[in-house]
């Protein structure tokens, strides 16, 4: 009689857990296996949206490894509501040949007694269905396997990143069920994308925001990219909206992502376009560094209410860019120069560099001194607890640019 099958989640409370990963994506292959997540999404993003990594072990011998992804089901609305089982898909790398998928699935779901695991191998054969709809001129939808890579190389070239750092192509196929992706076509060319996981559970809301919100089931949208020639035509929003137009058909309320605070193009999307809001910060979030990245990643924790009434009328009307003067804001620091954290107004400002982006290209130091000083601001205002304030919009005065909180 074989010996079972033993699963093992690990714990990314565990002090050792970076070096965990690195030696997992080690054993499966990584940098070379094209299908192997890139390290700073397994440290930081899986334990967000409610995954787990799984090491599977025979009389002492790791002989697979698992990634437990939060799976989009039939009941996904209502599983948290009706307390019934968590579905995840399996994502198993096989390390010993005479096993089997469903071996490994049997033995995630005896670490995990409520769940309901379904296996998936990422190196299979998987189905993939385009979908079209025009909008606003744009032809937009669900890639093809062929718009699937596209969406790597696109990736690669916004970003300046090595393959090591880009999503697997087989994630935005049907079989996989965990991620909601859209692309943008020109022609036969894709020009932009938009994908987001799944994602059980999240970081409670302010109080007294979540009546009548399922907080359970969301959306974690991961990576939006635009082609470099066509920023600033409004492609990036048209891919939000479609975006929340898919979560509201899912069933989710909630959809989350984490974006750079001083990113100044995408905070006008985000707060003066969007609706979201911002009550997390977390510092030196990521490790990596990338074109568009040269000095420690921090990132605020965005909350988009897709069915609230602030977020419909936005998305109708957009509040757009406030004038600094109109917002009735206090600022709270000059630039990287200075920083007041004293300021207990109803409303604050917390200047941000215009193009944060060529700063960093144009002078190091700069960029540091500026992610330091508003690190500080950030960390030390913003939350969602009582006296805490929470970014509602953003505001301009002349050249100067601000996140607006209150």
């Amino acid at each position: 009689m074989d010996t079972p099958v033993v699963a093992t989640l690990l714990q990314p409370a565990a002090p050792n857990w970076p070096d965990q990963i690195e030696a997992i994506r080690t054993l499966l292959g990584a940098p070379n296996n094209p299908t192997v997540f890139p390290s700073h999404f397994l440290r930081v993003v899986l334990p967000r949206i409610g995954g787990h990594i799984v090491q599977f072990q025979r009389n002492g011998q790791t002989v697979g490894v698992g990634f437990l992804f939060p799976r989009a089901s039939s009941h996904s609305s209502t599983q948290f509501l009706a307390h019934t089982s968590v579905v995840y898909t399996l994502r198993c790398h096989v390390l010993q040949g005479d096993l089997s998928l469903e071996e490994l699935a049997e033995a995630a779901q005896r670490s995990l007694p409520e769940s309901r695991a379904i296996p998936y191998d990422p190196a299979a054969t998987h189905a993939f269905r385009r979908t079209s709809t025009v909008v606003d001129g744009w032809d937009m939808g669900a890639p093809s396997i062929d718009e699937a890579a596209a969406i790597r190389s696109l990736q690669k070239r916004i970003w300046g990143v090595s393959t090591d750092n880009l999503y697997p192509t087989d994630i935005h196929s049907t079989d996989f069920g965990c991620v909601q992706s859209e692309v943008v076509r020109s022609g036969n060319q894709v020009v932009a994308f938009l994908f987001g996981f799944y994602k059980h559970g999240g970081r409670p809301l302010p109080a007294g925001w979540d009546e009548g919100i399922n907080r359970d089931w969301r959306l974690e949208s991961q990576v939006l990219g635009v082609h470099p020639d066509l920023r600033g035509r409004g492609v990036a929003t048209l891919l939000k909206v479609r975006q929340a137009e898919k979560a509201r058909q899912a069933g989710i309320d909630i959809v989350n992502w984490t974006a750079d605070p001083l990113l100044w193009p995408n905070a006008a999307l985000n707060f003066g376009r969007l609706g979201a809001v911002a009550f997390d910060f977390v510092p030196g979030m990521y490790a990596f560094r990338n074109e568009m990245n040269r000095v420690p990643a921090s990132r605020l924790a965005l909350t988009w209410l897709v069915n609230s009434r602030r977020v419909l009328d936005r998305l109708r009307a957009p509040g757009g860019v406030r004038d600094l003067a109109g917002a009735g804001a206090v600022v709270v620091n000059d630039g990287s120069l200075r920083v007041d954290l004293t300021c207990a107004a109803p409303r604050i400002a917390i200047e941000i560099p215009q193009n944060w982006v060529a700063l960093q290209a144009q002078s190091l130091s700069e960029a540091e001194a500026w992610r330091s000083a508003t690190d500080t601001v950030l960390a030390h205002y913003i939350g969602s607890q009582p006296g805490n304030y929470i970014i509602t919009s953003v505001a301009r005065e002349r050249e100067r640019c601000y996140l607006v909180a209150e």
